[in-house]
């Protein structure tokens, strides 16, 4: 989502996109998830964590370009990240 935010603070909503993970990678979250009883390895973990990363950065560069706004235009990017399982 693109929000810009007034004098006061308060959000205002401007653009949103919307991208679907692709087949691979929903297979590598799946596995996680699915497979709760069997041991992933830190290394399988952390690359997840970086596909992600960057997946979320290319939604993030795509509202940009979207919006015809220069990198320099964004003050914050966030992110609530993925859940696996609590």
């Amino acid at each position: 989502a693109l929000v810009s935010f007034n004098g006061n603070l308060k959000p205002h909503f401007v653009d949103g996109v919307s991208l679907s993970f692709p087949k691979e990678v929903k297979s590598r979250i799946s596995k996680f998830i699915i497979n709760k009883n069997v041991l992933v390895s830190l290394k399988e973990l952390s690359q997840l964590n970086f596909l992600l990363g960057h997946i979320f950065a290319d939604a993030a560069l795509k509202i940009i370009k979207k919006n015809k706004l220069k990198k320099e235009d964004v003050l914050l990017i966030a992110s609530h990240g993925q859940t696996i399982y609590h």
